[in-house]
């Protein structure tokens, strides 16, 4: 999904719950914007910064992960299918997901897309301690779908990588890794799960103690990501680049860092990976 898809998914979400809490924008827009960006928010013209967005939730009384659902590929037209399945990946709760995937399974439509619940069923495989073989075959079948979007085919390859790096076999890894960066560029607009892309290969290139590597590709996703108001796994990307600046022995980067990400996942009240500097 591009960017100008999430604004327009976005806007529609919170011109949806204000009606529902029976607000005028202007009454939204008080003591936060003015009317006229409430106004291009709802029309799909703009996506707000990471704190306009986190005041407009607060006063809409609207969960975040609600209303971040366009990062995430659904499964079912069935929209809480799609909000369970996210809301244990914001968690990180891979064993209940794969449990809850296991269990609708049986239950999937015919419309339903298969390569993104394969996809889902590999991530929360690979991340509850199953077998890597079992995880890499759910993410190649996924793959196999006819009319994948890019921003599905970009979360799929991605992983793909990932999983191989995670395994050893570092030439496959770094195959698709090239292959979603191939993705990436040849995506006509910004798409939000760059920075899940940005983050799994600098994860790697962390682990393989490529602390500057993985400094210089985590600084190059956060700029992007900011430039775009784009503030998904942002404090993610935030904390691993602290825990290299730790490697690197600048401790006054890795304390900035930290406090930044730390800040991010107080506001959007998600859980971020701890690094240890050890």
């Amino acid at each position: 999904m591009d960017e100008m898809q999430v604004a327009q998914q976005l806007g529609t979400v919170l011109k949806q719950q204000r009606r529902a809490r029976h607000l005028t924008q202007a009454q939204l827009a008080d003591g936060i914007c003015t009317q006229s960006l409430i106004s291009s928010l709802e029309a799909g013209r703009y996506l707000p910064n990471v704190v306009l967005f986190a005041q407009l939730c607060e006063r809409l009384d609207l969960p975040m992960q609600q209303a971040l659902l366009a990062n995430y590929p659904a499964i079912t037209t069935t929209q809480q299918v799609t909000e369970n399945v996210i809301e244990l990946c914001n968690q990180h709760a891979y064993a209940d997901l794969l449990a809850y995937l296991n269990h609708i399974e049986p239950q999937l439509p015919e419309s339903a897309d298969l390569a993104s619940f394969y996809y889902y069923r590999g991530v929360a495989r690979f991340q509850s301690g199953q077998p890597h073989a079992d995880a890499v075959s759910d993410l190649q079948l996924a793959l196999s779908y006819p009319h994948l979007t890019a921003a599905v085919k970009l979360l799929i390859v991605n992983a793909l990588g990932f999983y191989y790096m995670q395994s050893g076999q570092l030439k496959l890894g770094r195959a698709y890794f090239d292959q979603a960066l191939a993705l990436i560029a040849a995506a006509p607009t910004f798409m939000a799960n760059q920075s899940a892309v940005a983050y799994q290969q600098a994860l790697c290139a962390w682990q393989q103690q490529q602390f500057h590597q993985a400094i210089t590709q985590l600084q190059a996703a956060i700029a992007v990501a900011t430039d775009h108001d784009s503030h998904y796994m942002l404090g993610d990307l935030l904390v691993l680049l602290a825990a290299c600046f730790d490697q690197v022995h600048d401790d006054a980067a890795a304390a900035h860092y930290r406090q930044q990400g730390q800040t991010l996942a107080q506001l959007f009240k998600t859980p971020l990976y701890q690094f240890s500097a050890e």
